[in-house]
C-alpha cells in the first residue's frame, strides 16, 4: 500500500505482504471518521472521497470483506496516478445513460464468458475454437498480456522488486 503523501513519481511503499489464511490488510478508517480523506470539486462544490469503500460483515466469527472496487455494480473506476482510486456514488451511476452504455458494452463480453466457460464444463470448448466468440476470447487474452508487460517493465523500471509480486499472476512470462 502506498504510504502517505500520495505521489505520482517515487511513491513511498510499505513492505509487500502475501495475503493468505493468517495474513489480511487493515481496513481501519470509518466513513465520517476523523482520518476519512475527502476533497471538494472546486467547479461544482461536490465533496468527494479519497479513500477505497469496502463493506465488512461479520457472522459467527466469519468475515467478509467486499471491495467496491468491482466495476460490475458501480461503472468504470477513476484513477489519479498517486492517489486512491474511486467511483461515483451508486446512486449517481445506476439509472445514468453512461451506466445503460456500459452495460450496453459489456453483455458481449458477459455472453463470451458464459458460453466458453459452460463449453469447458462440459469438455466442449474446442467446438468453439476458430469461431467469432473464439476469436474475441484471444484478442482480450492478447490485451491482458500487453497490458501486464506493460506494468511489468513500469514495475521494473521503478527498481523496488514490486515486479516479483506480480508475476505470479501474470500469465506472461
Amino acid at each position: 500500500m502506498a504510504k502517505h503523501p500520495y505521489r505520482e513519481k517515487k511513491q513511498i511503499w510499505h513492505p509487500w505482504v502475501n495475503l493468505d489464511n493468517e495474513t489480511t490488510y487493515n481496513v481501519d478508517e470509518v466513513a465520517g471518521g476523523p482520518d476519512e480523506e475527502t476533497w471538494i470539486d472546486e467547479s461544482t462544490g461536490t465533496r468527494h472521497f479519497r479513500r477505497n469503500k469496502h463493506e465488512v460483515q461479520i457472522v459467527d466469527g466469519h468475515v467478509t470483506l467486499f471491495c467496491m472496487f468491482d466495476p460490475a455494480p458501480t461503472g468504470v473506476e477513476s484513477h489519479r496516478a498517486g492517489e486512491y482510486s474511486d467511483y461515483e456514488p451508486l446512486s449517481v451511476v445506476i439509472g445514468s445513460k453512461k451506466y445503460e452504455v456500459q452495460l450496453q458494452k459489456m453483455a458481449k463480453y458477459d455472453e463470451m464468458v458464459d458460453r466458453l466457460s459452460f463449453a469447458k464444463a462440459i469438455g466442449e470448448l474446442s467446438t468453439l475454437y476458430g469461431t467469432p466468440i473464439w476469436q474475441e476470447y484471444l484478442q482480450g487474452r492478447e490485451a491482458q498480456l500487453s497490458i501486464e508487460l506493460e506494468l511489468k517493465r513500469s514495475l521494473t523500471a521503478e527498481g523496488n522488486g514490486r515486479e516479483r509480486v506480480i508475476a505470479q499472476w501474470m500469465q506472461a512470462t
